[in-house]
């Protein structure tokens, strides 16, 4: 009932986006209009910015909307899995399978234990990445320890929470402590599937460059599968753009660019008198001359970070600096088109300390580094801006499915 009173949300706030982009049309074929005189082209203008920032807000709410569905429908999809995964584990008695206690005991394992070979080096059983919440582990832990059991019935378990020391010390305190927690919610699992608890040791531990989680091995008799806490590099909590997945796209058009740019200049204007804008090349260039038109600023000046290539980045590389930056620089204005990571943004904050950060879209992750924003968007959303795409003939249906 929720997710259909949410989709009927969403189909009305598409109805009014389209009423809002009818009237932004309508009031531009307005200034058409013979025998206007200039007072109302303004009052024009102050009807246009008004619907053009009601847009914005429309836009924000059928986005989350948007994600709200897709993170319920999620949820219910799950949730009828695992009840029809209990149904099974009802009639069989068993959640996964036979428990791992009784495979630990049994007269073929015990077979099994006196042929296997000691381990060569500490290796995981398997690794679990917490890239994203509440990964769906059991089965394979469960078919990793269940091997591991065959091959040596006495085998004790030792799971190891892996955190990125990058960062300051309270960002490596925070991962440190995350990493505890994945590895706990493991150890539970792998009691619940019926491994005597004696038999699991649980270790968190701190890696400065990118780890490899792994496993530590103390006698012949120990197997350890690890528990992975996989957000790093960049600082700490964040993952790596060279292994972010992105699943969904958000095109945006020049136009629409534009009236998001003016939304964001809105926001800007009245906070306090600013001296200049410095635009984060090259993503930052099109919106700063945006907001600079707008407040009527001057002083525009650039910082070359590179970070992307397409959807993938390594660290970022500084390739130049700012000339506006000086002791104080409150009344500096950074724009940049937007922040993912917070990569780019730390590098900025670090060389123009007391500037006030503007981005046109932000996603979570980097959010908390921006002072003002005007659209949020998910981490997992790839935004496809104007200049990185270009219009193509598009073949006709009947024409593309003609053998």
């Amino acid at each position: 009932a929720n997710i259909g009173s949410l989709s009927q949300l969403s189909g009305q706030v598409g109805a009014a986006a389209s009423m809002g982009a009818f009237l932004l049309d309508s009031l531009r074929n307005a200034y058409a209009i013979s025998g206007a005189v200039e007072e109302d082209h303004r009052l024009l203008a102050q009807v246009e910015d008004e619907v053009g920032r009601t847009m914005v807000s429309i836009d924000r709410m059928r986005t989350e909307l948007s994600e709200d569905i897709a993170r319920q429908s999620s949820y219910v999809s799950r949730e009828r899995s695992n009840m029809t995964t209990l149904g099974s584990a009802v009639r069989t008695g068993e959640f996964y399978g036979p428990g791992l206690s009784a495979r630990a005991i049994g007269p073929a394992a015990a077979n099994a234990r006196a042929a296997a070979p000691a381990p060569a080096a500490a290796r995981p059983l398997v690794t679990i990445r917490y890239d994203r919440p509440n990964p769906a582990f059991e089965q394979s832990l469960y078919a990793a320890a269940t091997r591991a059991l065959e091959a040596r019935p006495q085998a004790s378990f030792e799971i190891v929470g892996v955190a990125a020391t990058g960062g300051g010390a309270g960002d490596a305190a925070m991962a440190t402590a995350n990493a505890r927690r994945q590895a706990e919610q493991v150890m539970r699992a792998l009691v619940d599937m019926g491994m005597p608890a004696d038999r699991v040791r649980l270790q968190s531990r701190s890696d400065a460059p990118p780890p490899r989680t792994r496993s530590r091995s103390s006698c012949a008799e120990r197997a350890a599968p690890a528990g992975r806490r996989d957000r790093i590099a960049g600082g700490a909590g964040e993952t790596p753009m060279s292994e972010a997945t992105y699943t969904k796209t958000f095109p945006v058009s020049w136009q629409e660019l534009h009236r998001d740019a003016k939304a964001l200049a809105w926001r800007l204007h009245g906070l306090r008198a600013w001296s200049g804008i410095v635009a984060i090349t090259r993503g930052g260039l099109v919106p700063a001359a945006i907001v600079a038109r707008e407040l009527d600023l001057r002083v525009i000046d650039t910082i070359s970070i590179r970070t992307y290539d397409h959807q993938s980045a390594g660290k970022a590389q500084l390739l130049k600096g700012s000339t506006l930056g000086g002791a104080d620089n409150s009344g500096l204005l950074i724009v940049d088109d937007l922040v993912d990571t917070g990569t780019t943004g730390r590098v900025v904050r670090d060389l123009l300390p007391g500037a006030h950060f503007a981005t046109v879209y932000a996603k979570p992750a980097g959010k908390p580094l921006v002072d003002t924003y005007v659209t949020e968007v998910s981490q997992d959303t790839w935004i496809m801006f104007p200049w990185d795409t270009e219009l193509q003939l598009a073949r006709p249906i009947a024409e593309s499915t003609r053998r």
